[in-house]
């Protein structure tokens, strides 16, 4: 049998099976080739092994295409001048600060100014993490950031904490800090707390919390599992007790929680979201009437999910039935898969894994579309012009404006009937390209 394979592989390469593409050997799963104008394809042992002109494969520790390439992906991935293998090494090209790092160095530029590290020894960072500059000696041993001007040291981090007008801190026994609207301080973290300012804050935890604005208050006793809000201005009140199983909210929203059984959530007309006996139903809505946009988003039982989406521009569909199927529409491609192995769908999971566990699939862009079973086992293929299937190197039937064709062995042995004026048809056998015998009807 491996042999009849073999002589058969060998004679599909040398003969150049005639269809309406350039060369098409089929003899899928194992193998699938065809090069038609310029254009090639080929996937050996399923999915496993891919080359298309605009993607290569070699799943699932390879993928890469004009957007991205994936090694060991979740691990590894580049894209957009980002490229990252985790959890050690990490580069972004991106101007104005590129930035690189590969566990223990770093590196990087802002403005032309150059810094980097070997962490914990030494380094110092510019415009990352929040901080305009970080600099650290034997991590946690000493620290100093900088933020608009203003330098805070910190040594044995967490513990001491010091910023000249800005925040003195012996973490856990007392910290003070100058905030934008006020002063914030605790006492043996974390009971004690107190701010100043706009904002007025008194808490010993768990046992209480009380908090007031000009305008409004909370308390909370036993924090967070009983707490009643008011905000006078909003003419919004909100009642929790205990937290997170029960909670009712009037005013600025709606909300009415009975954990499990019931949730709901509405914020003016644009915000909805409602749980039936979780985990087994969610939705939510989200509804612009001045921009015309509506999303509706939903679940079941977590994993079953669905999306639509209409708008100015778009109008999409998304379901996934995990684990049995997965459909995706909008006004450019209709695609869906079986089965549905992953519940959550990103690129990166369809590039690498979905492939290696779909059995068919469906995907149809502008006027091309392919139906395929077992990875090109069995294919149905359609454009504008023309139409093929074929069952591996079994049969095949192909049909256009000039012809149709009838193929067996990988098309080794064809019967061939060419479309005339006058409708008349001419029917070709071929079994080889050295012996051919014609028949007219």
């Amino acid at each position: 049998m491996k042999d009849f394979f073999a002589i058969l592989f060998t004679i599909a390469i040398l003969l150049f099976a005639e269809t309406a593409y350039t060369l098409e050997i089929n003899f899928a799963p194992v193998l699938f080739y065809r090069n038609t104008k310029g254009s090639e394809e080929f996937k050996a042992l399923g999915p496993v092994f891919e080359y298309e002109n605009d993607g290569k494969a070699v799943r699932p520790l390879f993928y890469t295409d004009e957007d991205e390439t994936d090694f060991l992906y979740p691990f590894g991935r580049s894209s957009k001048g980002v490229t990252r293998f985790l959890p050690i090494y990490h580069s972004d090209s991106n101007e104005p600060d590129p930035n690189s790092a590969f566990f223990p160095l770093f590196w990087g530029k802002h403005n032309g100014q150059s810094y980097g590290g070997l962490f914990p020894v030494y380094g110092k960072m510019l415009h990352r993490f929040g901080k305009d500059e970080a600099e650290f000696i034997l991590w946690p041993l000493y620290m100093r950031t900088e933020v608009h001007g203003r330098s805070t040291y910190t040594i044995l981090w967490p513990i001491f904490t010091v910023s000249k007008g800005k925040s003195y801190k012996c973490f856990p026994i007392y910290g003070w800090e100058q905030t934008l609207n006020g002063v914030s301080q605790y006492f043996l973290w974390p009971f004690f707390f107190r701010e100043r300012g706009d904002k007025k804050m008194d808490a010993f935890l768990p046992f209480f919390q009380y908090t007031r604005w000009d305008d409004a208050w909370s308390g909370s006793i036993m924090w967070p599992f009983f707490s009643f809000s008011h905000d006078k201005t909003n003419k919004h009140i909100s009642i929790e007790a205990p937290w997170p199983l029960v909670k009712y909210a009037r005013g600025a929203y709606t909300q009415t929680t009975i954990f499990p059984i019931y949730y709901n959530y509405e914020r003016s007309d644009m915000y909805h979201t409602r749980i039936y006996m979780w985990p087994i139903w969610y939705d939510s809505t989200i509804t612009d009437n001045l921009n015309n946009y509506y999303k509706y988003n939903g679940r079941f039982l977590i994993l079953t999910s669905w999306k639509n989406i209409k708008s100015q521009s778009e109008e999409s569909t998304e379901l996934n039935l995990w684990p049995l199927f997965y459909y995706d529409k909008n006004e450019e491609k209709k695609f869906w898969h079986f089965p549905s192995v992953f519940p959550f769908s990103y690129s990166g999971v369809e590039n690498n894994w979905a492939p290696i566990f779909t059995f068919a699939s469906y995907d149809k862009q502008k006027d091309k579309s392919l139906f395929n079973i077992l990875w090109r086992t069995f294919y149905l293929e359609r454009n504008s012009e023309s139409m093929r299937m074929a069952l591996s190197f079994l049969f095949s039937f192909e049909k256009n404006s000039q012809f149709w064709q009838i193929g067996f062995l990988s098309d080794l042995i064809r019967f061939k009937g060419e479309l005339s004026d006058g409708n008349q048809t001419q029917t070709q056998v071929s079994e080889s390209s050295l012996y051919k015998t014609e028949l007219f009807e």
